[in-house]
């Protein structure tokens, strides 16, 4: 930042990553971190089960279930409430032990909003 720079500037042309990744911090999600790489692939990749959507985010099938669950609004006390959950669960109909993630509502707005910041590809200033 230049001398002349008011403090704060940076952050109106924030970089476009950073942006879309400030949008998921400011719901203030345990887990903040684990839960975007999942919202990601589940953005890229609905229809997952728990266990496919750990393999393709290379991480343990445990956590996935925990955040997954925390973002479907169907975990413990720390999880979103219904209203705001990112993901739901859709069971298989040909088996109904199966359940398989999908965007809510509220995740397809977010997704939406997501990819409007990152087309708008700000350069990250040095």
């Amino acid at each position: 930042m230049s001398t002349n720079e008011a403090p704060g500037a940076r952050k109106r042309g924030r970089n476009s990553v950073l942006e879309a990744l400030e949008t998921f911090r400011a719901l203030n999600t345990p887990r903040a971190f684990h839960g975007m790489i999942l919202f990601l692939y589940v953005c890229e990749n609905e229809g997952l089960n728990v266990s496919e959507l750990a393999y393709v985010a290379d991480m343990q099938v445990a956590t996935t279930a925990r955040v997954v669950n925390i973002l479907s609004g169907e975990g413990d006390e720390s999880a979103l409430p219904s209203d705001e959950a990112l993901f739901e669960f859709r069971t298989s109909t040909e088996d109904r032990r199966l359940k398989f993630v999908h965007l809510s509502e509220r995740g397809r707005q977010l997704r939406d909003r997501v990819e409007r910041i990152i087309a708008q590809a700000n350069p990250v200033l040095i």
